[in-house]
Protein backbone atom coordinates (compact mmCIF):
# COMPACT_ATOMS: atom_id res chain seq x y z
CA UNK A 1 0.00 0.00 0.00
CA UNK A 2 1.98 3.62 -0.83
CA UNK A 3 2.54 5.61 2.12
CA UNK A 4 1.68 8.34 0.12
CA UNK A 5 -1.46 11.10 1.48
CA UNK A 6 -3.40 12.44 -1.09
CA UNK A 7 -3.43 16.11 -1.26
CA UNK A 8 -6.87 16.20 0.02
CA UNK A 9 -5.80 14.91 3.14
CA UNK A 10 -2.76 16.51 3.34
CA UNK A 11 -5.00 19.61 3.31
CA UNK A 12 -6.93 18.73 5.77
CA UNK A 13 -4.28 18.02 8.24
CA UNK A 14 -3.07 21.24 7.90
CA UNK A 15 -6.50 22.83 8.70
CA UNK A 16 -6.87 20.69 11.96
CA UNK A 17 -3.16 21.65 13.07
CA UNK A 18 -4.19 25.18 12.48
CA UNK A 19 -7.27 24.85 14.51
CA UNK A 20 -5.47 23.14 17.38
CA UNK A 21 -3.02 25.74 17.66
CA UNK A 22 -5.67 28.95 17.70
CA UNK A 23 -6.99 26.86 20.62
CA UNK A 24 -4.24 26.64 22.20
CA UNK A 25 -2.64 30.07 21.63
CA UNK A 26 -6.22 31.91 22.18
CA UNK A 27 -5.43 33.20 25.43
CA UNK A 28 -2.05 34.65 24.47
CA UNK A 29 -3.52 36.45 21.68
CA UNK A 30 -6.52 37.92 24.03
CA UNK A 31 -4.10 38.86 26.91
CA UNK A 32 -1.30 40.63 23.80
CA UNK A 33 -4.84 42.33 22.61
CA UNK A 34 -5.50 43.63 26.42
CA UNK A 35 -2.12 44.61 26.89
CA UNK A 36 -2.13 46.22 23.35
CA UNK A 37 -5.17 48.41 24.29
CA UNK A 38 -4.25 49.50 28.11
CA UNK A 39 -1.01 51.02 26.29
CA UNK A 40 -2.88 52.81 23.65
CA UNK A 41 -5.46 54.20 26.16
CA UNK A 42 -2.87 56.32 28.65
CA UNK A 43 -1.35 57.26 25.03
CA UNK A 44 -4.98 58.53 24.03
CA UNK A 45 -5.47 60.28 26.77
CA UNK A 46 -2.09 62.07 26.57
CA UNK A 47 -2.78 63.50 23.42
CA UNK A 48 -6.42 64.22 24.12
CA UNK A 49 -4.99 66.60 27.21
CA UNK A 50 -2.12 67.58 25.51
CA UNK A 51 -4.43 68.61 22.43
CA UNK A 52 -6.83 70.70 25.21
CA UNK A 53 -3.97 72.46 27.01
CA UNK A 54 -2.65 73.50 23.57
CA UNK A 55 -6.18 74.46 22.40
CA UNK A 56 -6.78 76.18 25.53
CA UNK A 57 -3.65 78.31 25.52
CA UNK A 58 -5.06 79.60 22.17
CA UNK A 59 -8.33 80.22 23.20
CA UNK A 60 -9.67 78.02 20.70
CA UNK A 61 -12.32 76.76 23.43
CA UNK A 62 -14.29 75.21 21.42
CA UNK A 63 -11.66 72.44 20.06
CA UNK A 64 -10.68 72.60 23.87
CA UNK A 65 -13.74 71.25 25.22
CA UNK A 66 -14.33 68.35 22.81
CA UNK A 67 -10.34 67.51 23.57
CA UNK A 68 -11.21 67.92 27.32
CA UNK A 69 -14.21 65.77 27.15
CA UNK A 70 -12.10 62.71 25.14
CA UNK A 71 -9.94 62.72 27.67
CA UNK A 72 -12.41 62.97 30.40
CA UNK A 73 -14.31 59.76 28.64
CA UNK A 74 -10.91 57.78 28.18
CA UNK A 75 -10.15 58.42 32.08
CA UNK A 76 -13.72 57.04 32.56
CA UNK A 77 -13.29 53.78 30.16
CA UNK A 78 -9.94 53.38 32.44
CA UNK A 79 -11.40 53.93 35.61
CA UNK A 80 -14.26 51.23 35.06
CA UNK A 81 -11.46 48.81 34.43
CA UNK A 82 -9.10 49.99 37.65
CA UNK A 83 -11.94 51.83 39.97
CA UNK A 84 -9.25 52.44 42.84
CA UNK A 85 -6.49 53.59 40.77
CA UNK A 86 -5.96 57.03 42.84
CA UNK A 87 -3.74 58.89 39.36
CA UNK A 88 -6.90 58.24 37.60
CA UNK A 89 -9.07 60.07 40.58
CA UNK A 90 -6.98 62.85 40.39
CA UNK A 91 -6.93 63.21 36.77
CA UNK A 92 -10.16 63.01 36.24
CA UNK A 93 -10.77 65.72 38.99
CA UNK A 94 -8.21 67.80 37.01
CA UNK A 95 -10.25 67.06 33.62
CA UNK A 96 -13.50 68.35 35.27
CA UNK A 97 -11.64 71.58 36.58
CA UNK A 98 -10.21 72.52 33.09
CA UNK A 99 -13.66 71.63 31.22
CA UNK A 100 -15.27 74.13 33.96
CA UNK A 101 -12.31 76.86 33.22
CA UNK A 102 -13.27 76.69 29.66
CA UNK A 103 -16.85 76.79 30.56
CA UNK A 104 -16.13 79.91 32.38
CA UNK A 105 -13.49 81.86 29.36
CA UNK A 106 -17.15 80.70 27.20
CA UNK A 107 -19.21 82.64 29.66
CA UNK A 108 -21.41 79.75 29.21
CA UNK A 109 -23.00 79.45 32.30
CA UNK A 110 -25.08 76.46 31.54
CA UNK A 111 -22.06 74.71 30.92
CA UNK A 112 -20.21 75.75 33.97
CA UNK A 113 -23.05 74.87 35.54
CA UNK A 114 -22.87 71.46 34.87
CA UNK A 115 -19.42 70.95 34.74
CA UNK A 116 -19.33 72.70 38.17
CA UNK A 117 -21.86 70.11 39.79
CA UNK A 118 -20.38 66.87 38.53
CA UNK A 119 -17.15 68.16 39.15
CA UNK A 120 -18.60 68.10 42.85
CA UNK A 121 -20.33 64.91 42.37
CA UNK A 122 -16.74 63.68 41.34
CA UNK A 123 -15.11 65.42 44.89
CA UNK A 124 -17.57 64.18 46.56
CA UNK A 125 -16.95 60.35 45.70
CA UNK A 126 -13.19 60.42 45.39
CA UNK A 127 -13.51 62.07 48.93
CA UNK A 128 -15.83 59.74 50.89
CA UNK A 129 -13.24 57.06 49.79
CA UNK A 130 -10.30 58.64 51.33
CA UNK A 131 -12.20 61.70 54.16
CA UNK A 132 -8.65 62.35 55.96
CA UNK A 133 -6.42 62.23 52.69
CA UNK A 134 -5.26 66.37 52.38
CA UNK A 135 -5.64 66.59 48.50
CA UNK A 136 -9.45 65.23 48.79
CA UNK A 137 -10.51 67.57 51.26
CA UNK A 138 -8.99 70.84 49.87
CA UNK A 139 -10.16 69.55 46.56
CA UNK A 140 -13.86 68.73 47.67
CA UNK A 141 -13.22 72.66 49.51
CA UNK A 142 -12.14 73.93 46.11
CA UNK A 143 -14.98 72.60 44.43
CA UNK A 144 -17.90 73.30 46.46
CA UNK A 145 -17.20 76.55 46.19
CA UNK A 146 -17.35 77.25 42.13
CA UNK A 147 -19.85 75.01 42.38
CA UNK A 148 -21.50 77.45 44.83
CA UNK A 149 -20.51 80.26 42.53
CA UNK A 150 -21.97 78.44 39.56
CA UNK A 151 -25.13 76.97 40.86
CA UNK A 152 -28.20 77.17 39.36
CA UNK A 153 -30.32 76.40 42.49
CA UNK A 154 -31.85 79.79 43.89
CA UNK A 155 -31.16 80.91 47.58
CA UNK A 156 -30.77 79.40 49.84
CA UNK A 157 -30.51 76.64 47.65
CA UNK A 158 -26.85 77.99 46.76
CA UNK A 159 -25.66 77.98 50.39
CA UNK A 160 -27.05 75.02 51.21
CA UNK A 161 -25.18 72.85 48.76
CA UNK A 162 -21.68 74.72 50.08
CA UNK A 163 -22.70 74.40 53.37
CA UNK A 164 -22.93 70.42 52.86
CA UNK A 165 -19.60 70.01 51.73
CA UNK A 166 -18.12 72.22 54.38
CA UNK A 167 -19.82 69.99 57.27
CA UNK A 168 -18.47 66.63 55.72
CA UNK A 169 -15.21 68.23 55.66
CA UNK A 170 -15.51 69.63 59.08
CA UNK A 171 -16.66 65.87 60.45
CA UNK A 172 -13.46 64.04 59.23
CA UNK A 173 -11.52 64.23 62.17
CA UNK A 174 -10.76 66.30 65.00
CA UNK A 175 -7.03 67.91 64.04
CA UNK A 176 -8.52 68.94 60.37
CA UNK A 177 -8.15 72.58 62.07
CA UNK A 178 -4.29 72.66 62.34
CA UNK A 179 -4.28 72.37 58.72
CA UNK A 180 -3.15 75.31 57.17
CA UNK A 181 -4.80 75.57 53.79
CA UNK A 182 -8.07 73.39 55.15
CA UNK A 183 -8.78 76.30 58.07
CA UNK A 184 -7.77 78.96 55.54
CA UNK A 185 -10.00 77.29 52.56
CA UNK A 186 -13.15 76.88 55.32
CA UNK A 187 -12.85 80.26 56.94
CA UNK A 188 -12.91 81.97 53.03
CA UNK A 189 -15.95 79.58 52.38
CA UNK A 190 -17.68 80.86 55.50
CA UNK A 191 -16.89 84.44 54.44
CA UNK A 192 -18.36 83.81 51.34
CA UNK A 193 -21.57 82.46 52.81
CA UNK A 194 -21.88 85.66 55.12
CA UNK A 195 -21.86 87.92 51.56
CA UNK A 196 -24.88 85.94 50.47
CA UNK A 197 -26.67 86.32 53.79
CA UNK A 198 -25.28 90.38 53.15
CA UNK A 199 -27.45 90.14 50.03
CA UNK A 200 -30.30 88.82 51.34
CA UNK A 201 -30.33 91.47 54.08
CA UNK A 202 -30.49 89.16 56.71
CA UNK A 203 -27.90 89.85 59.38
CA UNK A 204 -28.27 87.28 61.90
CA UNK A 205 -26.97 85.16 59.45
CA UNK A 206 -24.30 86.95 58.15
CA UNK A 207 -22.89 87.41 61.49
CA UNK A 208 -23.42 83.51 62.17
CA UNK A 209 -21.49 82.95 59.07
CA UNK A 210 -18.56 85.36 59.84
CA UNK A 211 -18.25 84.37 63.60
CA UNK A 212 -17.80 80.68 61.88
CA UNK A 213 -15.38 81.65 59.57
CA UNK A 214 -13.32 83.31 62.80
CA UNK A 215 -13.26 80.11 64.36
CA UNK A 216 -11.96 78.45 61.66
CA UNK A 217 -9.42 81.03 61.21
CA UNK A 218 -7.73 80.99 64.68
CA UNK A 219 -4.65 78.38 65.17
CA UNK A 220 -5.37 75.61 67.33
CA UNK A 221 -1.66 74.16 69.64
CA UNK A 222 -1.17 71.60 66.74
CA UNK A 223 -0.87 74.60 64.19
CA UNK A 224 2.17 74.98 62.11
CA UNK A 225 2.00 78.42 60.36
CA UNK A 226 3.41 82.06 62.44
CA UNK A 227 1.10 83.71 64.50
CA UNK A 228 1.24 86.48 62.20
CA UNK A 229 -0.38 84.11 59.56
CA UNK A 230 -3.12 83.28 61.51
CA UNK A 231 -3.79 87.20 62.81
CA UNK A 232 -3.68 87.91 59.15
CA UNK A 233 -6.17 85.46 58.13
CA UNK A 234 -8.28 86.27 61.20
CA UNK A 235 -8.27 90.33 60.78
CA UNK A 236 -9.48 89.49 56.72
CA UNK A 237 -12.63 87.70 57.97
CA UNK A 238 -13.54 90.53 60.63
CA UNK A 239 -13.38 92.93 58.65
CA UNK A 240 -15.49 91.33 56.23
CA UNK A 241 -18.31 90.98 58.63
CA UNK A 242 -17.58 94.86 59.66
CA UNK A 243 -18.18 96.16 56.54
CA UNK A 244 -21.19 93.97 55.55
CA UNK A 245 -22.23 94.83 58.90
CA UNK A 246 -22.03 98.61 57.85
CA UNK A 247 -23.17 98.08 54.39
CA UNK A 248 -26.69 96.69 56.16
CA UNK A 249 -26.89 99.73 58.79
CA UNK A 250 -26.57 97.32 61.69
CA UNK A 251 -24.91 99.45 64.23
CA UNK A 252 -24.82 97.07 66.80
CA UNK A 253 -22.83 93.92 64.60
CA UNK A 254 -20.65 96.87 63.30
CA UNK A 255 -19.34 97.38 66.87
CA UNK A 256 -18.99 93.87 67.77
CA UNK A 257 -16.82 93.47 64.79
CA UNK A 258 -15.13 96.51 65.76
CA UNK A 259 -13.99 95.26 69.00
CA UNK A 260 -13.15 92.26 67.70
CA UNK A 261 -10.93 93.19 64.64
CA UNK A 262 -8.84 95.93 67.88
CA UNK A 263 -7.94 92.92 70.00
CA UNK A 264 -6.20 91.07 66.78
CA UNK A 265 -4.85 94.47 65.69
CA UNK A 266 -3.91 95.01 69.24
CA UNK A 267 -1.83 91.52 68.91
CA UNK A 268 -0.33 92.09 65.58
CA UNK A 269 1.19 95.34 66.93
CA UNK A 270 2.61 93.82 69.74
CA UNK A 271 4.33 91.07 67.04
CA UNK A 272 5.61 94.02 64.92
CA UNK A 273 5.45 97.14 66.49
CA UNK A 274 7.42 98.75 63.80
CA UNK A 275 4.71 97.81 61.01
CA UNK A 276 3.08 101.15 60.36
CA UNK A 277 0.00 100.35 58.85
CA UNK A 278 -0.93 97.92 61.65
CA UNK A 279 -0.62 101.05 64.14
CA UNK A 280 -2.43 103.88 62.39
CA UNK A 281 -5.43 101.16 61.44
CA UNK A 282 -5.61 99.94 65.34
CA UNK A 283 -5.77 104.43 65.75
CA UNK A 284 -8.67 104.69 62.99
CA UNK A 285 -10.65 101.58 64.90
CA UNK A 286 -10.04 102.94 68.46
CA UNK A 287 -11.26 106.13 67.53
CA UNK A 288 -14.33 104.80 65.56
CA UNK A 289 -15.27 102.67 68.58
CA UNK A 290 -14.98 105.89 70.69
CA UNK A 291 -17.44 107.77 69.05
CA UNK A 292 -19.81 105.10 69.10
CA UNK A 293 -19.50 104.83 72.23
CA UNK A 294 -19.78 108.88 72.95
CA UNK A 295 -22.66 109.22 74.05
CA UNK A 296 -23.66 105.73 75.51
CA UNK A 297 -20.49 105.32 77.20
CA UNK A 298 -18.04 108.20 77.91
CA UNK A 299 -15.91 106.46 80.01
CA UNK A 300 -15.09 103.91 77.11
CA UNK A 301 -14.79 106.24 74.87
CA UNK A 302 -12.18 107.96 76.89
CA UNK A 303 -9.88 104.93 77.67
CA UNK A 304 -10.02 103.70 73.41
CA UNK A 305 -8.61 107.97 72.83
CA UNK A 306 -6.04 107.62 75.61
CA UNK A 307 -5.14 104.11 74.32
CA UNK A 308 -4.69 105.68 70.86
CA UNK A 309 -2.43 108.15 72.05
CA UNK A 310 -0.48 105.96 74.16
CA UNK A 311 0.32 103.58 71.49
CA UNK A 312 1.05 106.07 68.68
CA UNK A 313 3.13 108.16 71.16
CA UNK A 314 5.43 104.78 71.48
CA UNK A 315 4.98 104.38 67.98
CA UNK A 316 6.26 108.44 66.85
CA UNK A 317 8.93 108.38 69.54
CA UNK A 318 10.56 104.91 68.21
CA UNK A 319 9.79 107.06 64.29
CA UNK A 320 9.90 110.24 64.51
CA UNK A 321 10.52 110.34 60.63
CA UNK A 322 7.68 108.59 59.62
CA UNK A 323 5.16 110.83 58.46
CA UNK A 324 2.46 108.75 58.60
CA UNK A 325 2.75 108.14 62.69
CA UNK A 326 3.47 111.26 62.93
CA UNK A 327 0.40 112.69 61.47
CA UNK A 328 -1.72 109.98 63.32
CA UNK A 329 -0.37 110.81 66.58
CA UNK A 330 -1.31 114.46 65.91
CA UNK A 331 -4.85 113.06 64.77
CA UNK A 332 -5.10 111.05 68.18
CA UNK A 333 -4.13 114.32 70.19
CA UNK A 334 -6.59 115.98 68.68
CA UNK A 335 -9.45 113.93 68.56
CA UNK A 336 -8.86 113.53 72.18
CA UNK A 337 -8.29 117.22 72.96
CA UNK A 338 -12.15 117.50 71.64
CA UNK A 339 -13.50 114.74 73.29
CA UNK A 340 -12.32 116.90 76.61
CA UNK A 341 -13.50 119.66 74.84
CA UNK A 342 -17.00 118.64 74.54
CA UNK A 343 -17.46 117.25 78.19
CA UNK A 344 -16.23 120.73 79.48
CA UNK A 345 -12.97 119.11 80.63
CA UNK A 346 -11.08 122.44 79.26
CA UNK A 347 -7.74 122.25 81.22
CA UNK A 348 -7.69 118.38 80.15
CA UNK A 349 -8.46 119.23 76.45
CA UNK A 350 -5.77 122.27 76.78
CA UNK A 351 -3.48 120.12 77.50
CA UNK A 352 -3.91 117.50 74.29
CA UNK A 353 -4.01 120.39 72.17
CA UNK A 354 -0.78 121.55 73.99
CA UNK A 355 0.90 118.23 72.86
CA UNK A 356 -0.54 118.73 69.11
CA UNK A 357 0.80 122.09 68.59
CA UNK A 358 4.25 121.29 69.98
CA UNK A 359 4.07 117.96 68.56
CA UNK A 360 3.40 119.64 65.00
CA UNK A 361 6.24 122.11 65.17
CA UNK A 362 8.24 119.02 63.34
CA UNK A 363 5.97 119.07 60.36
CA UNK A 364 7.76 119.39 56.80
CA UNK A 365 6.76 122.27 55.69
CA UNK A 366 4.67 121.40 52.59
CA UNK A 367 2.54 120.25 55.70
CA UNK A 368 2.13 124.02 57.09
CA UNK A 369 -1.66 123.37 56.87
CA UNK A 370 -1.74 121.11 58.85
CA UNK A 371 0.55 122.54 61.53
CA UNK A 372 -1.38 125.74 61.37
CA UNK A 373 -4.49 124.00 62.22
CA UNK A 374 -3.07 122.20 65.51
CA UNK A 375 -1.76 125.96 66.37
CA UNK A 376 -5.87 127.46 65.83
CA UNK A 377 -6.71 124.86 67.99
CA UNK A 378 -4.50 125.58 70.74
CA UNK A 379 -4.81 129.27 70.46
CA UNK A 380 -8.75 128.45 70.63
CA UNK A 381 -8.47 126.79 74.12
CA UNK A 382 -5.95 129.06 75.67
CA UNK A 383 -8.28 132.02 74.83
CA UNK A 384 -11.72 129.69 76.01
CA UNK A 385 -9.78 129.00 79.54
CA UNK A 386 -8.90 132.72 79.97
CA UNK A 387 -5.10 133.23 78.21
CA UNK A 388 -5.86 135.39 76.38
CA UNK A 389 -1.70 136.69 75.90
CA UNK A 390 -0.97 133.33 75.07
CA UNK A 391 -3.51 132.99 72.75
CA UNK A 392 -2.65 135.98 70.74
CA UNK A 393 1.11 134.92 71.13
CA UNK A 394 0.14 131.57 69.69
CA UNK A 395 -1.83 133.68 66.78
CA UNK A 396 0.33 135.58 66.34
CA UNK A 397 3.28 133.46 65.47
CA UNK A 398 0.77 131.23 63.32
CA UNK A 399 -0.03 134.19 61.26
CA UNK A 400 3.97 134.95 60.80
CA UNK A 401 4.19 130.94 59.86
CA UNK A 402 1.22 130.90 57.13
CA UNK A 403 2.81 134.56 55.89
CA UNK A 404 6.41 133.08 55.58
CA UNK A 405 4.77 130.00 53.47
CA UNK A 406 2.50 132.25 51.36
CA UNK A 407 5.61 134.36 50.58
CA UNK A 408 7.78 131.32 49.28
CA UNK A 409 4.71 129.96 47.11
CA UNK A 410 2.89 133.43 46.35
CA UNK A 411 0.76 131.28 43.41
CA UNK A 412 -0.65 128.78 46.23
CA UNK A 413 -4.14 129.15 46.55
CA UNK A 414 -4.11 127.12 49.97
CA UNK A 415 -1.43 128.98 51.44
CA UNK A 416 -3.74 132.31 50.28
CA UNK A 417 -6.35 130.93 52.66
CA UNK A 418 -4.56 129.87 55.31
CA UNK A 419 -2.83 133.46 55.73
CA UNK A 420 -6.25 134.79 55.78
CA UNK A 421 -7.53 132.00 58.08
CA UNK A 422 -4.61 132.93 60.37
CA UNK A 423 -4.94 136.44 59.70
CA UNK A 424 -8.91 136.81 61.15
CA UNK A 425 -8.05 134.56 63.86
CA UNK A 426 -5.23 137.27 64.92
CA UNK A 427 -7.37 140.20 64.27
CA UNK A 428 -10.22 138.70 66.22
CA UNK A 429 -8.06 138.15 69.00
CA UNK A 430 -6.32 141.78 69.01
CA UNK A 431 -9.57 143.74 69.15
CA UNK A 432 -9.83 142.95 72.45
CA UNK A 433 -7.20 145.41 73.55
CA UNK A 434 -6.92 149.00 73.19
CA UNK A 435 -6.79 151.02 70.30
CA UNK A 436 -3.28 150.24 69.59
CA UNK A 437 -3.51 146.76 69.19
CA UNK A 438 -7.13 147.54 67.52
CA UNK A 439 -5.43 149.70 65.25
CA UNK A 440 -3.18 146.63 64.25
CA UNK A 441 -6.49 144.19 64.28
CA UNK A 442 -7.53 146.58 61.51
CA UNK A 443 -4.64 146.40 59.27
CA UNK A 444 -4.48 142.92 59.21
CA UNK A 445 -8.46 142.55 58.24
CA UNK A 446 -7.52 145.04 55.51
CA UNK A 447 -4.76 143.39 54.17
CA UNK A 448 -5.84 139.64 53.95
CA UNK A 449 -9.32 141.40 52.56
CA UNK A 450 -7.18 143.35 50.09
CA UNK A 451 -4.96 139.75 48.98
CA UNK A 452 -8.37 137.62 48.66
CA UNK A 453 -10.13 140.34 46.87
CA UNK A 454 -7.17 140.30 43.93
CA UNK A 455 -6.79 136.62 44.05
CA UNK A 456 -10.52 135.37 43.23
CA UNK A 457 -10.72 131.71 43.40
CA UNK A 458 -13.62 129.46 43.00
CA UNK A 459 -13.15 127.92 46.27
CA UNK A 460 -16.27 128.76 48.82
CA UNK A 461 -14.13 129.18 51.55
CA UNK A 462 -11.81 132.30 50.47
CA UNK A 463 -15.47 133.73 49.80
CA UNK A 464 -16.49 132.94 53.26
CA UNK A 465 -13.44 134.69 54.57
CA UNK A 466 -13.66 137.45 52.82
CA UNK A 467 -17.22 138.06 54.45
CA UNK A 468 -15.89 137.40 57.86
CA UNK A 469 -12.90 139.72 57.03
CA UNK A 470 -15.29 142.68 55.36
CA UNK A 471 -17.56 142.03 58.67
CA UNK A 472 -14.45 142.60 61.28
CA UNK A 473 -13.42 145.31 59.29
CA UNK A 474 -16.93 147.03 59.55
CA UNK A 475 -16.91 146.57 63.49
CA UNK A 476 -13.45 147.55 64.30
CA UNK A 477 -13.99 151.04 61.87
CA UNK A 478 -17.25 151.33 63.96
CA UNK A 479 -15.80 151.70 67.41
Amino acid sequence: MSTKSSPQARLLTALIVLVISMVVSYPHIRDWHANRNAQSTPSLLSEAFRSGERAANNQKYEDADQAYQDALALIQEMRDAAPDDETLRKQEIEILDRLLGVAENRKDHAAASEWSGKALQSAEEHFKSRPTHTFYRNRLLQTALKAFEHSPRPFPGNVDVLKKSLELIAETDKDIRAIWLIRQGMADAWRRIARTYAEQKDGDAMAAAIREGIQWSRPTKHTQESRSDTLRMESAIIQSGRELAEKLGNVPLEDEFTLALIDVRSQQTRLDPFKVSFQNNLAALRHNMAKSYRDTAPDKAEELYELAVQDLKKAYDQQPGDVSIHKSYLRALNLRGRFFSDNKRNEEALKSYQTAYETAASLPEQMASKRLFYMGNYAILLMRTGRSKEARVVAQEAYDFAGSVSAKSPNSETARIDTAEAGLRLARYLKRRPNPQRKKALEIAQSQASILKYSPTAKPSQGELETKLKALIKELRRR
